[in-house]
């Protein structure tokens, strides 16, 4: 087997499906639907559905805690300094000077 023959085409998927369970359920506890996880992960929906179902009978507070973790308000974006072409031109022509 020579390693070409282990590549795909562009956009195309590996088939199979994606059987880990834990990924299923670390997908499902950052706020991914179970619909979209199925979908992604090419399982039947109602595998998944039962697997993180199971899942929240053995810790009863795995769907409160996935819904404490995205009901957190996001950080405010942090403003950046804005840097003028000119200042720009003078940091490297100061650099340039100093380099001859």
């Amino acid at each position: 087997m020579r390693f070409d023959d282990l590549l795909l085409p562009e956009g195309e998927c590996p088939a199979g499906v994606c059987k880990k369970k834990q990924e299923w359920l670390f997908m499902y506890f950052r706020g991914i639907a179970v619909e979209r996880i199925a979908v992604m992960c090419r399982a039947d929906l109602r595998r998944v559905r039962y697997t993180i179902r199971v899942a929240e009978k053995r810790d009863p507070t795995l769907f409160g805690r996935r819904l404490v973790l995205h009901d957190q308000p996001a950080d405010k974006p942090t403003l950046k300094p804005v840097i003028t072409l000119k200042k720009l031109w003078w940091e490297h022509s100061t650099r340039l000077l100093g380099f001859y």
